[in-house]
Protein backbone atom coordinates (compact mmCIF):
# COMPACT_ATOMS: atom_id res chain seq x y z
CA UNK A 1 0.00 0.00 0.00
CA UNK A 2 1.45 3.62 -1.30
CA UNK A 3 2.63 5.65 1.85
CA UNK A 4 0.30 8.15 0.68
CA UNK A 5 -2.90 5.73 1.65
CA UNK A 6 -1.68 6.01 5.34
CA UNK A 7 -2.43 8.48 8.11
CA UNK A 8 0.21 9.04 11.03
CA UNK A 9 -2.51 9.47 13.33
CA UNK A 10 -3.72 6.22 12.56
CA UNK A 11 -2.20 2.71 13.12
CA UNK A 12 -4.09 -0.04 10.92
CA UNK A 13 -3.43 -3.28 12.48
CA UNK A 14 -4.22 -6.56 11.58
CA UNK A 15 -6.07 -8.94 14.11
CA UNK A 16 -3.64 -12.21 14.79
CA UNK A 17 -5.81 -14.69 12.92
CA UNK A 18 -5.04 -12.14 9.73
CA UNK A 19 -6.67 -11.50 5.94
CA UNK A 20 -8.28 -14.46 4.82
CA UNK A 21 -8.64 -15.48 1.32
CA UNK A 22 -11.07 -17.91 -0.20
CA UNK A 23 -11.44 -19.29 -3.94
CA UNK A 24 -13.65 -21.86 -4.69
CA UNK A 25 -12.76 -25.25 -6.54
CA UNK A 26 -15.62 -24.53 -8.87
CA UNK A 27 -14.24 -21.16 -9.52
CA UNK A 28 -18.26 -19.51 -8.45
CA UNK A 29 -17.05 -17.08 -6.25
CA UNK A 30 -14.01 -15.22 -4.37
CA UNK A 31 -14.22 -14.48 -0.59
CA UNK A 32 -11.75 -12.19 1.02
CA UNK A 33 -12.07 -10.63 4.34
CA UNK A 34 -10.00 -8.69 6.62
CA UNK A 35 -10.04 -6.77 9.93
CA UNK A 36 -9.03 -3.30 10.21
CA UNK A 37 -8.53 -2.12 14.27
CA UNK A 38 -9.56 1.62 14.57
CA UNK A 39 -9.49 1.62 18.49
CA UNK A 40 -7.48 -0.38 20.97
CA UNK A 41 -6.37 0.11 24.65
CA UNK A 42 -2.33 1.38 24.82
CA UNK A 43 0.62 -0.36 26.42
CA UNK A 44 0.28 0.53 29.28
CA UNK A 45 -3.40 0.02 29.38
CA UNK A 46 -4.70 3.36 30.52
CA UNK A 47 -4.67 5.29 27.35
CA UNK A 48 -6.44 4.80 24.24
CA UNK A 49 -5.12 4.58 21.06
CA UNK A 50 -7.74 5.63 18.43
CA UNK A 51 -7.42 6.90 14.81
CA UNK A 52 -9.58 9.93 16.08
CA UNK A 53 -7.81 12.86 17.85
CA UNK A 54 -8.83 12.99 21.27
CA UNK A 55 -8.33 16.05 23.67
CA UNK A 56 -6.49 16.25 26.76
CA UNK A 57 -10.16 17.30 28.73
CA UNK A 58 -11.46 13.67 27.54
CA UNK A 59 -8.72 11.61 28.16
CA UNK A 60 -8.60 13.50 31.51
CA UNK A 61 -12.41 13.16 32.41
CA UNK A 62 -14.24 10.43 34.55
CA UNK A 63 -15.02 7.53 32.21
CA UNK A 64 -13.12 8.72 29.65
CA UNK A 65 -12.60 5.31 27.52
CA UNK A 66 -16.57 5.36 26.80
CA UNK A 67 -16.70 8.93 25.91
CA UNK A 68 -13.67 7.83 22.92
CA UNK A 69 -15.42 4.30 22.15
CA UNK A 70 -18.79 6.43 21.65
CA UNK A 71 -16.77 8.96 19.84
CA UNK A 72 -15.22 6.61 17.85
CA UNK A 73 -18.54 4.90 16.41
CA UNK A 74 -20.24 8.05 16.16
CA UNK A 75 -17.39 8.96 13.49
CA UNK A 76 -17.63 5.37 11.82
CA UNK A 77 -20.90 5.48 11.51
CA UNK A 78 -21.09 8.75 10.25
CA UNK A 79 -18.26 8.34 7.58
CA UNK A 80 -19.93 4.93 6.19
CA UNK A 81 -23.42 7.00 5.75
CA UNK A 82 -21.23 9.47 3.67
CA UNK A 83 -19.63 6.61 1.60
CA UNK A 84 -22.91 5.52 0.78
CA UNK A 85 -24.07 9.35 -0.18
CA UNK A 86 -21.02 10.79 -1.59
CA UNK A 87 -18.09 8.35 -2.15
CA UNK A 88 -16.04 11.05 -3.73
CA UNK A 89 -15.22 12.27 0.06
CA UNK A 90 -12.90 9.24 0.66
CA UNK A 91 -10.94 9.81 -2.67
CA UNK A 92 -12.80 7.69 -5.19
CA UNK A 93 -11.81 9.76 -8.33
CA UNK A 94 -15.41 10.05 -10.48
CA UNK A 95 -16.48 11.84 -12.96
CA UNK A 96 -19.88 11.50 -12.34
CA UNK A 97 -22.09 10.00 -9.69
CA UNK A 98 -25.60 10.13 -9.13
CA UNK A 99 -28.18 8.55 -6.61
CA UNK A 100 -30.67 7.13 -9.17
CA UNK A 101 -33.34 5.85 -6.35
CA UNK A 102 -33.72 6.05 -2.32
CA UNK A 103 -35.18 4.52 -0.29
CA UNK A 104 -36.36 6.65 3.01
CA UNK A 105 -36.32 4.95 6.38
CA UNK A 106 -39.66 4.16 8.43
CA UNK A 107 -40.69 6.84 10.35
CA UNK A 108 -43.19 4.56 12.23
CA UNK A 109 -40.06 2.65 13.37
CA UNK A 110 -38.72 6.18 15.24
CA UNK A 111 -41.84 8.07 15.25
CA UNK A 112 -41.07 11.17 17.58
CA UNK A 113 -37.47 11.84 16.78
CA UNK A 114 -38.07 11.22 13.30
CA UNK A 115 -41.21 13.70 13.31
CA UNK A 116 -38.88 16.70 14.71
CA UNK A 117 -35.76 15.77 12.20
CA UNK A 118 -37.52 15.86 9.66
CA UNK A 119 -39.95 19.36 10.35
CA UNK A 120 -36.96 20.93 11.34
CA UNK A 121 -34.92 20.07 7.97
CA UNK A 122 -32.43 19.00 10.09
CA UNK A 123 -30.56 15.74 8.13
CA UNK A 124 -27.61 15.95 9.64
CA UNK A 125 -28.54 15.66 13.55
CA UNK A 126 -31.20 13.23 12.12
CA UNK A 127 -28.69 10.83 10.62
CA UNK A 128 -25.80 11.62 13.17
CA UNK A 129 -28.69 10.81 16.22
CA UNK A 130 -30.75 8.55 15.05
CA UNK A 131 -28.37 6.41 12.20
CA UNK A 132 -31.83 4.96 10.06
CA UNK A 133 -31.15 2.41 7.26
CA UNK A 134 -31.11 3.85 4.17
CA UNK A 135 -31.61 2.25 0.85
CA UNK A 136 -30.50 3.71 -2.52
CA UNK A 137 -29.33 2.75 -6.05
CA UNK A 138 -26.22 4.61 -7.39
CA UNK A 139 -24.32 5.19 -10.81
CA UNK A 140 -20.78 5.50 -10.77
CA UNK A 141 -18.76 6.78 -13.91
CA UNK A 142 -15.32 6.98 -14.36
CA UNK A 143 -13.75 7.24 -17.72
CA UNK A 144 -14.97 4.72 -20.24
CA UNK A 145 -16.12 2.17 -17.18
CA UNK A 146 -20.11 2.57 -15.52
CA UNK A 147 -21.20 0.90 -12.31
CA UNK A 148 -24.41 0.48 -10.92
CA UNK A 149 -24.88 -0.96 -7.47
CA UNK A 150 -27.53 -1.25 -4.57
CA UNK A 151 -26.34 0.19 -1.44
CA UNK A 152 -28.14 0.28 2.13
CA UNK A 153 -26.14 1.93 5.04
CA UNK A 154 -27.58 1.46 8.76
CA UNK A 155 -25.65 2.37 11.74
CA UNK A 156 -23.09 -0.34 11.77
CA UNK A 157 -23.13 -1.62 8.54
CA UNK A 158 -22.19 -0.29 4.71
CA UNK A 159 -23.23 -3.25 2.37
CA UNK A 160 -22.39 -2.63 -1.57
CA UNK A 161 -24.31 -5.33 -4.48
CA UNK A 162 -23.26 -4.54 -8.04
CA UNK A 163 -26.24 -4.35 -10.40
CA UNK A 164 -24.03 -3.43 -13.82
CA UNK A 165 -22.01 -3.99 -15.17
CA UNK A 166 -23.03 -7.99 -15.85
CA UNK A 167 -18.83 -8.90 -15.87
CA UNK A 168 -19.21 -7.71 -11.93
CA UNK A 169 -22.56 -8.92 -11.34
CA UNK A 170 -23.44 -9.70 -7.68
CA UNK A 171 -20.23 -8.67 -6.48
CA UNK A 172 -20.22 -7.33 -2.94
CA UNK A 173 -18.68 -5.38 -0.04
CA UNK A 174 -19.20 -5.13 3.37
CA UNK A 175 -17.88 -3.00 6.17
CA UNK A 176 -19.21 -3.27 9.47
CA UNK A 177 -18.21 -1.62 12.38
CA UNK A 178 -18.22 -4.38 15.78
CA UNK A 179 -16.59 -3.69 19.48
CA UNK A 180 -15.59 -7.82 19.85
CA UNK A 181 -14.09 -6.36 23.28
CA UNK A 182 -14.16 -3.76 25.90
CA UNK A 183 -12.30 -0.26 24.98
CA UNK A 184 -11.73 -1.93 21.43
CA UNK A 185 -13.33 -0.72 18.14
CA UNK A 186 -12.84 -2.51 14.48
CA UNK A 187 -14.07 -2.75 11.17
CA UNK A 188 -14.99 -6.05 9.41
CA UNK A 189 -14.37 -5.78 5.99
CA UNK A 190 -15.80 -8.82 3.28
CA UNK A 191 -15.77 -8.96 -0.06
CA UNK A 192 -17.41 -11.78 -2.44
CA UNK A 193 -17.39 -11.79 -6.43
CA UNK A 194 -17.06 -14.14 -8.91
CA UNK A 195 -13.95 -14.28 -10.95
CA UNK A 196 -12.89 -11.65 -13.56
CA UNK A 197 -10.79 -14.09 -15.84
CA UNK A 198 -11.84 -17.02 -18.44
CA UNK A 199 -9.02 -18.51 -18.22
CA UNK A 200 -8.78 -20.58 -15.28
CA UNK A 201 -7.38 -20.13 -11.34
CA UNK A 202 -6.01 -17.09 -10.58
CA UNK A 203 -2.39 -16.71 -9.97
CA UNK A 204 -0.88 -16.04 -6.99
CA UNK A 205 0.67 -12.58 -7.92
CA UNK A 206 -3.15 -11.90 -9.20
CA UNK A 207 -4.76 -13.06 -6.07
CA UNK A 208 -1.95 -10.93 -3.87
CA UNK A 209 -2.81 -7.68 -6.20
CA UNK A 210 -7.11 -8.01 -5.67
CA UNK A 211 -6.59 -8.33 -2.13
CA UNK A 212 -4.37 -5.55 -2.17
CA UNK A 213 -6.62 -3.88 -4.02
CA UNK A 214 -9.33 -4.74 -1.12
CA UNK A 215 -7.41 -3.44 1.44
CA UNK A 216 -6.28 -0.14 0.04
CA UNK A 217 -10.04 0.69 -0.89
CA UNK A 218 -10.83 0.04 3.21
CA UNK A 219 -7.98 1.97 4.15
CA UNK A 220 -7.86 5.06 2.26
CA UNK A 221 -11.80 4.75 3.40
CA UNK A 222 -10.50 5.17 7.05
CA UNK A 223 -7.56 7.53 6.20
CA UNK A 224 -10.04 9.46 4.39
CA UNK A 225 -12.39 9.67 7.56
CA UNK A 226 -9.81 10.17 9.69
CA UNK A 227 -8.65 13.79 7.86
CA UNK A 228 -12.44 14.82 7.81
CA UNK A 229 -12.99 14.29 11.71
CA UNK A 230 -9.30 16.03 12.16
CA UNK A 231 -10.31 19.18 10.20
CA UNK A 232 -14.16 19.24 11.31
CA UNK A 233 -15.34 18.67 7.91
CA UNK A 234 -17.57 15.51 8.39
CA UNK A 235 -20.76 17.06 9.94
CA UNK A 236 -20.98 19.65 7.19
CA UNK A 237 -20.47 17.32 4.14
CA UNK A 238 -23.28 15.02 5.82
CA UNK A 239 -25.20 18.14 6.29
CA UNK A 240 -24.39 18.70 2.56
CA UNK A 241 -24.96 15.34 0.50
CA UNK A 242 -27.90 13.82 3.04
CA UNK A 243 -31.13 13.23 1.13
CA UNK A 244 -33.94 16.08 2.06
CA UNK A 245 -36.48 14.66 4.09
CA UNK A 246 -39.35 16.04 4.81
CA UNK A 247 -42.59 16.06 7.10
CA UNK A 248 -45.68 14.26 5.40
Amino acid sequence: IPKSTRSRRCKLIRMSLGPVFHLDSNLKSMKFEHILVVQQPGRDHTAIESCFPVSETVLQAEGASEQICAATSRNLRQGLYLLALRPQSFGMELDDFEIESLARPNCADNHDGCQKSHASGAVDKYLSKTFPTLSMQRRLVRGKFEMRDQVRVSSERFEQSVLAPESMLGATRKIVIEQPAPNVVILRCSYLSKPLLDHGILSDAEANALKSAYVGADQDFLHGLTKLVVHGALPALIALHSPQFHAN
